[in-house]
């Protein structure tokens, strides 16, 4: 501590020097401790660094073998690459194909007469372009079929864009999967319109309205515009690829085709009819050899680290940094018992353990994993399957019809039982049965335009094309296109399908996805449009799917779509719940109460109520609607005597009321027991069962985690779906946890920061007590300094005095 005082002044001995020399000798055992503990610490964490890193480049080779697909590598090759190439995926099948390549497929070309500029006006009007497939008669134009799939676009030409140069802008801005160029060919301009997708359903036919300035017919292309003297003239037509595949002939729209051999993409590069092109699908032995040579590796790595921390050297009495460390311990052991441990569910009977594949411990070379690449390679060709269920983690299940979406680090391996009680459906919306479906009908100005909402997501109008239609079918398929062509609805990615059943004489359109996000309402029509086509207004929340609902392994799952999920850890008691109908009315108003729609009854827990009579009224939103409810239930008499109770709420997503009963556990429950007609139909309250609760778990699911996609309509017992982690999966999770938050490295790591931390609180509450010793030593060496400054002084004063008394003789 710094010191105004000067000591020693007085005596000549107790100065600074002997205070600081007093305090460092006190404080040299105590900072030789704090330092050496301080370092030690350091040197740890440093360690477990080490560790750390060490055990990263572990898992990430342990990750190239935990799953399925890292296991199932696959190599292909082509006899002529100038032709076409081959990729294969793990879901190849090892072995040879054939491929003839008779024609590529091409995209349609169209070229526009000749111009002397680029900036030469060409018309005014409109230009509508279709997909679809164009046949000809001789080189004549004779048919076109729109492609269902894809709508109409209509692009708008006028006097800001009537040039060459301006149709081409005004095209290749409409985005609408034509790409327009505009060339000089040597001896003048032409413009050019290439389809962006290539095949047969992706010929072009642009039909052209003239506006003021007349000459926009020179852009037409259909079956009354053809004349290349005067209209677009076909310079490429649209192909398909023509191939045979293993002596099949197969037709696609693309060159890149992946969908004819399972696992093999083909990249057609060009057509050489009457060759054979053999392609060749190998399992990729080298690569899986590679990185199970690198996980090898990378464990021996780690296990010379944890040796070299860890070991005593008994010969020269010296012990490892981290000799003893109980994390250490952990480590080594866990990676040991991963290793050694047996795999559940395996099928295979020749392939048990790792020392099957190769792999083994060298006892002499500090208990290090050695691999025989040979071994495993003979094993991985001679058993594939079993390779793989030993390594990685995989699912199967015994239904064809439902399959493992995802599984956590907390499912278990084991195999489960799986009961569906409601699959999954789509929403669909049904129009009325109209006979003029049955023969040829007339779109017109009077029912063109119709908008929807399909999972919630409303379309923009929709216009139909104008024409005649065959029948009922051929208008389905122009509506399907124009609503799957909206751009909101493109956006949001939803789609519909629209189907004319001959039998009842009706429309329906219907949602592509699944479960209680799916519906499908019309919003508005034409004025003709229900009684030429049957489709009126209707509320999306009446036409809503289903999720799927079942248990696995007896647990109750929550179902999205077509998924069925079982949380992780302990399953928490739940309580019976009901989920009413979609309710209409509140999608685009209030809803009013009368008598033939205000009365129920349900019971609670098996407790039947009284007559629930809701108070007659016009109710403003679901949530009006569900307090109303909430108190007449509140109020009923059985339930008051029973003491059993209900919750009310109003799910405005689907616009449904929900009753929750107030109790937990399997004897929970809410059941619908009567309505009226009109309460059925206005408020959704029909008469249904709801769903039982359940009781608390007290130890994890061991299903916990999973996730199953269940397809079909099959309801009852599904078979079941079956969990293995492989050696690698094991290891893999192993190692996340030890090095995540929360695990057993992090937690060491912190500790001895925390004794660190500690250790520096213990140094500076020393050297503050350190502080005071020395001001106090300074306090009193300063008193003494001046006490014998005043004898020094006295001393002095005493000698004068006495040498000035008469008689006295001072010795020299």
């Amino acid at each position: 501590m710094a010191s105004i005082q000067s000591l020693g002044v007085g005596s000549g001995l107790l100065t600074s020097d002997l205070v600081e020399d007093i305090i460092a000798a006190e404080r040299e055992a105590t900072d030789l401790r704090l330092d050496a503990r301080r370092a030690e610490f350091d040197a740890k964490i440093s360690a477990f660094g080490t560790v750390r890193s060490q055990l990263d480049n572990l898992e990430s080779a342990t990750s190239s073998l935990s799953s399925l697909s890292s296991l199932q590598l696959n190599t292909a090759t082509t006899s002529d690459e100038t032709v076409l190439t081959a990729t294969a995926s793990s879901a190849a099948t090892p072995g040879i194909n054939t491929i003839e390549v008779s024609a590529t497929a091409r995209s349609h070309t169209l070229s526009s007469l000749r111009y002397d500029s680029v900036d030469t006006v060409i018309g005014e009007g409109t230009l509508t372009f279709q997909f679809g497939t164009t046949t000809f008669n001789e080189g004549v134009y004779d048919t076109f079929t729109q492609d269902a799939t894809r709508g109409s676009a209509t692009i708008i030409i006028d006097s800001s864009n009537n040039t060459l140069d301006g149709i081409r802008d005004a095209i290749n801005a409409a985005d609408i999967g034509v790409t327009a160029n505009v060339i000089d060919d040597g001896e003048g301009f032409r413009l050019t319109l290439v389809s962006d997708t290539t095949g047969d359903d992706s010929s072009l036919q642009i039909t052209v309205a003239e506006g003021a300035e007349p000459g926009l017919s020179a852009i037409a292309f259909n079956a009354g515009a053809a004349d290349p003297e005067t209209n677009l003239t076909q310079v490429v037509a649209a192909q398909d690829a023509a191939l045979k595949v293993n002596g099949i002939d197969i037709t696609r729209s693309e060159n890149t085709i992946s969908d004819i051999i399972p696992g093999i993409t083909l990249n057609l590069l060009a057509a050489k009819p009457d060759t054979e092109i053999s392609i060749s699908v190998a399992q990729d032995v080298t690569a899986i050899s590679d990185n199970l040579q690198a996980f090898v590796e990378a464990y021996n790595e780690v296990k010379s680290l944890v040796s070299e921390l860890a070991d005593y050297d008994a010969e020269n009495e010296t012990a490892g940094l981290l000799t003893g460390d109980a994390t250490l311990r952990n480590l080594d052991g866990q990676l040991r018992r991963v290793l050694t441990r047996a795999v559940d569910g395996l099928a295979s009977d020749s392939i048990r353990a790792l020392v099957d594949l190769g792999i083994s411990t060298n006892q002499n070379n500090g208990f290090q994993l050695q691999f025989d690449r040979q071994a495993f390679e003979t094993a991985l060709q001679n058993d594939t399957d079993g390779v793989i269920a030993l390594l990685a983690s995989q699912s199967r299940a015994s239904d064809s019809q439902i399959s493992v979406s995802s599984f956590s680090s907390a499912t278990q391996a084991g195999e489960y039982s799986v009961e569906i009680t409601q699959a999954a459906t789509r929403a669909q919306l049904l129009g009325t049965a109209t006979a003029g479906l049955a023969s040829s009908l007339t779109v017109d100005d009077n029912n063109d335009t119709l908008s929807v909402t399909v999972d919630g997501v409303t379309s923009g109008s929709v216009a139909l094309t104008q024409g005649v239609y065959a029948d009922g079918a051929a208008l389905a398929v122009e509506l399907q296109a124009q609503i799957n062509a909206d751009a909101t609805l493109r956006a949001a990615g939803k789609s519909i399908e629209v189907a004319y059943d001959v039998t009842t004489q009706q429309l329906s359109l219907t949602s592509s996805s699944y479960g209680s996000s799916s519906n499908v309402g019309i919003t508005a029509v034409d004025v003709d449009t229900l009684s030429e086509f049957g489709l009126t207004t209707s509320a999306a929340s009446a036409n809503v799917g289903l999720n799927v609902a079942g248990t696995i392994n007896g647990v109750a799952g929550t179902g999205i779509g077509q998924l069925l999920s079982i949380p992780s850890g302990t399953q928490a008691a739940t309580s019976g719940s009901y989920s009413g109908l979609g309710i209409a009315a509140f999608e685009t108003g209030s809803l009013d109460i009368d008598a033939d729609n205000n009365t129920f009854r349900l019971s609670v827990d098996g407790t039947l109520s009284q007559d629930i009579v809701i108070t007659q009224g016009t109710y403003a939103t679901g949530a009006d609607l569900a307090a109303e409810i909430q108190s007449q239930i509140d109020a009923d008499a059985n339930f008051t005597l029973a003491g059993k109770s209900a919750v009310v709420s109003f799910d405005a997503a689907n616009n449904r009321l929900e009753i929750t009963s107030g109790s937990e556990g399997l004897g929970s429950s809410v059941n619908l027991t009567f309505a009226q007609a009109g309460t059925a139909s206005d408020l959704g309250l029909a008469v249904a069962q709801g769903d039982a609760g359940r009781n608390a778990s007290t130890r994890a699911e061991p299903s916990g985690g999973i996730s199953v996609r269940v397809q079909g309509d099959a309801v009852g017992e599904r078979g079941t779906v079956t969990i293995v982690r492989g050696v690698m999966n094991q290891l893999q999770t192993f190692l996340s946890d030890f090095t995540g938050f929360g695990g057993g490295l992090n937690n060491r790591i912190n500790g001895l920061g925390e004794s660190i931390d500690e250790i520096n609180e213990e140094a500076a509450d020393f050297s503050a007590r350190m502080d005071l010793v020395e001001a106090r030593l300074r306090t009193q060496f300063a008193a003494a300094d001046a006490l014998i400054a005043t004898l020094n002084s006295t001393s002095s004063f005493l000698e004068q005095q006495l040498a000035s008394l008469p008689g006295v003789t001072r010795d020299e």
